[in-house]
C-alpha cells in the first residue's frame, strides 16, 4: 500500500511556478544570475525555493498567526496542493481571502478539523497529550530554514521536553503510554507539591513557622491550655451590675491619691528645707569675748563705750536669731501637722482603693465577660483551622508519597520495557548507523535509549551518536540520518516522503554530502525524498559526484528558480513576506 506522498503544489495566479513531484529523488535548483559569485560558495535566497517549505505547511494546517504577512501579501492567492494516499489523489485547498478554512476534496473545513482528519490518516494518532498531526509533520517535512535544522530530535519548536519526547518516541514505535504517564505522574506529584507548600504558606500556618515553635501539634496543644485557662477563669468570676460604677470610684480614689502623693511631696521638700534653716541658725550665733579676743591679738583696742555698743549689738542679734527660730519652729510644726493629716488621708484612701480593686478582681463586668467568651472562640477556631491544616498537610504528604512510589514503580516497569523492546529499536539503530557509516566510515554511531530514572517528567532518554569531530556538520549529518530512519523504520505514520531545505547541507563537508545524494538516488525508489539546492551546492555536487552527477542531479531536478528576473522566481513577482 503507498504511503503518503506529494504530487503538485500550484496556486491561481498564472505567475506561480507549479511544482510536479514525482516518487524518488526530488531537486528543486536555485540558481543565480552572477556566476562570479559560485566561487565563494554563497548561498542564494530570494528565489522562493525555501518559500516552497512554507506553503506545503499552509496547505498542511499550519498556524494562520505565523502566516499573516504572507497572507498580508497575497491577499487574492489560492494554493492547491495534491498529495497521494494509498493510491488516491487528494486535493488540499487555502485561500489566503478565508486562511481560516481548508478544503479538502471539494469539503471546506477548519483547520483544527483538518488536522485531526490528516492525523487519523496518517498517524493513527491515540488520545495523548500533545502527540499531533502538526507536532509529528515537521519530522518529515523540517519548516524552518535554520533553527529547525539544529537538533535532530527538535523539527519544530516544542513547549516542553516532555512534548518534545512524545512526538519521537511515537515515531520511534516506543510505548507512549509509558511516556504519557510518568509525565502526568510527575506533574501530579508537582501539584502535590505546590499545594503543600500554599498549606504551609497559609497566614495562620506561616504565623506557625515562624514562631521558635514550629511543631503544629505542639501549637494545638498549647491553644488547647490557653482555653482550659480562660475557661477556669471565667467559671470564677461573677457578673457585677455594678462593676462600671465601681470602675469610676476606684479611678476617682486612684486621682486622688496620685494628688496627695504630689501634695506630700511638696510638703516633705519645705519640712527639708526649714530644718536645714534651723540648723543654719545655731551656727550663726555671735560670742562678745570671741570677737574682743581677736581684736587684742591684732593690737587693735576698744574703748568702753564700743564695748558697750558690742554689748548691745550681741544683745540685739541673739534676739533676732531666737524670735527667728521660733517663728520657723512654729512653720515646721504646721508642716508636720499637714504632713500627718495628708499621710493619714492617703492611709484612709489606699484602703479604700484596694477594697474597690478586691472586689473588682473578683467581679467582672458583662461586656468583659463576653470579650472573655468571644477569645475562647476565636482560640477554638484558630485550633480548628490548625486540626484542618494539619490534617490536610498530613493527607498530602500521603499523596506525595503514594505518588513518589508510583515514579519508582513505573521506572522499574520503564526499565523493564527498555529490556524488552531492545532487539526492535536495534534495527532502527543500525539503519541509522548503515547510512551514518556512508559518511564517517571510521566513527561510533547509532541510536540509544536508555531510562530517565528519577523524579522527572522524562520517562526515556533516546539520543542519535555520530563520534567523529564536533561541530555543526556532524548535528546536521545526525538529523540527516534520524529523518531518515523514522521514514524507512519509523513506526506509527503512513508517510512516505522526507523534504528537506538546503541549509541542512550547510557545514557538511562536500565528500559527505555527495555520500547523502547517492544513498538517496539509491534507496529513494517507491518513497520520496525532496531536497532544495543552492547552485554553489549543484556545483559542488557537480565536482564530487562526477560521472554520477547527471543521473543524481540533473536527471532529478524538477524545478529550477532564479533570480535573473522576477518571472523565474517562485511566485514569479517581487514581494516581500516575513514569517514568526
Amino acid at each position: 500500500m503507498e504511503k503518503f506522498i506529494l504530487k503538485s503544489l500550484s496556486a491561481n495566479q498564472d505567475s506561480f511556478k507549479t511544482i510536479n513531484f514525482k516518487k524518488g529523488l526530488n531537486i528543486i535548483a536555485a540558481l543565480h544570475k552572477d556566476e562570479d559569485s559560485i566561487k565563494s560558495k554563497t548561498t542564494y535566497n530570494g528565489v522562493g525555493k525555501s518559500l516552497i517549505i512554507k506553503i506545503i505547511h499552509y496547505c498542511l494546517g499550519a498556524s494562520v498567526k505565523s502566516y499573516k504577512s504572507f497572507i498580508s501579501a497575497l491577499p487574492d492567492w489560492k494554493f492547491t496542493l495534491i498529495v497521494s494516499i494509498n493510491n488516491q489523489d487528494i486535493v488540499i485547498q487555502r485561500e489566503n481571502k478565508n486562511p481560516k478554512k481548508i478544503i479538502l476534496n471539494e469539503e471546506e473545513m477548519s483547520i483544527d478539523s483538518f488536522n485531526k482528519k490528516m492525523g487519523e490518516l496518517l498517524f493513527k494518532i491515540p488520545d495523548i497529550s500533545y502527540l499531533t498531526f502538526r507536532n509529528l509533520l515537521p519530522f518529515f517535512i523540517r519548516k524552518d530554514d535554520r533553527k529547525d535544522y539544529v537538533s535532530f530530535d527538535t523539527p519544530t519548536y516544542y513547549h516542553s521536553d516532555y512534548t518534545k519526547l512524545v512526538n519521537n518516541a511515537y515515531l520511534l514505535g516506543l510505548n507512549v503510554y509509558l511516556v504519557d504517564k510518568k509525565y502526568k505522574l510527575k506533574k501530579e506529584l508537582d501539584e502535590i507539591n505546590k499545594m503543600i507548600k500554599e498549606i504551609k504558606n497559609n497566614s495562620t500556618i506561616k504565623q506557625i513557622f515562624n514562631s521558635k515553635e514550629k511543631d503544629i501539634n505542639l501549637s494545638i496543644e498549647e491553644l488547647d491550655n490557653k482555653i482550659n485557662k480562660l475557661n477556669e477563669n471565667l467559671s470564677n468570676y461573677e457578673v457585677a451590675k455594678d462593676y462600671e460604677e465601681v470602675q469610676k470610684e476606684a479611678d476617682n480614689i486612684a486621682q486622688k491619691i496620685n494628688n496627695l502623693q504630689n501634695q506630700k511631696f511638696m510638703l516633705e521638700t519645705k519640712i527639708k528645707k526649714f530644718q536645714i534653716s534651723l540648723k543654719n541658725l545655731e551656727i550663726k550665733d555671735i560670742d562678745k569675748n570671741y570677737l574682743l579676743k581677736m581684736y587684742e591679738e591684732i593690737e587693735i583696742y576698744f574703748s568702753d563705750q564700743l564695748k558697750k555698743r558690742l554689748d548691745d549689738l550681741e544683745k540685739f542679734y541673739s534676739d533676732m536669731i531666737i524670735n527667728r527660730k521660733k517663728v520657723i519652729i512654729n512653720q515646721l510644726k504646721g508642716l508636720e501637722k499637714r504632713l500627718k493629716d495628708t499621710n493619714d488621708e492617703l492611709s484612709i484612701l489606699q484602703k479604700q482603693l484596694d477594697e474597690k480593686n478586691r472586689y473588682l478582681g473578683e467581679h467582672k463586668a458583662l461586656d468583659m465577660i463576653l470579650e472573655i467568651k468571644d477569645e475562647i472562640e476565636n482560640l477554638k477556631r484558630q485550633k480548628e483551622d490548625l486540626n484542618k491544616y494539619n490534617e490536610l498537610l498530613q493527607e498530602y504528604r500521603k499523596k506525595k508519597l503514594k505518588k513518589e512510589e508510583q515514579i519508582l514503580q513505573l521506572n522499574q516497569e520503564i526499565d523493564e520495557y527498555i529490556n524488552k523492546v531492545k532487539n526492535n529499536f536495534t534495527i532502527k539503530s543500525e539503519f541509522f548507523r548503515k547510512i551514518a557509516k556512508l559518511l564517517y566510515p571510521t566513527a561510533t554511531s547509532g541510536l540509544t535509549l536508555n531510562i530517565n530514572d528519577g523524579e522527572n517528567q522524562i520517562a526515556f532518554l533516546i539520543n542519535a551518536k555520530i563520534d567523529a569531530d564536533s561541530s555543526n556538520g556532524i548535528n546536521k549529518a545526525k538529523i540527516f540520518c534520524y529523518d531518515n530512519t523514522l521514514l524507512f523504520k519509523g513506526e506509527n505514520h503512513n508517510i512516505g516522503f522526507v523534504f528537506h531545505d538546503s541549509v541542512l547541507f550547510d557545514g557538511i563537508d562536500e565528500i559527505q554530502v555527495a555520500e547523502m545524494f547517492r544513498f538517496l538516488y539509491t534507496e529513494y525508489i517507491s518513497n520520496q525524498y525532496i531536497t532544495t539546492l543552492n547552485q554553489n551546492q549543484i556545483e559542488m555536487l557537480k565536482l564530487y559526484l562526477k560521472e554520477d552527477y547527471k543521473n543524481i542531479i540533473e536527471d532529478n531536478t524538477i524545478l529550477t528558480l532564479t533570480d535573473k528576473s522576477e518571472k523565474e522566481k517562485l511566485l514569479g513577482i517581487n514581494v516581500e513576506i516575513e514569517f514568526e
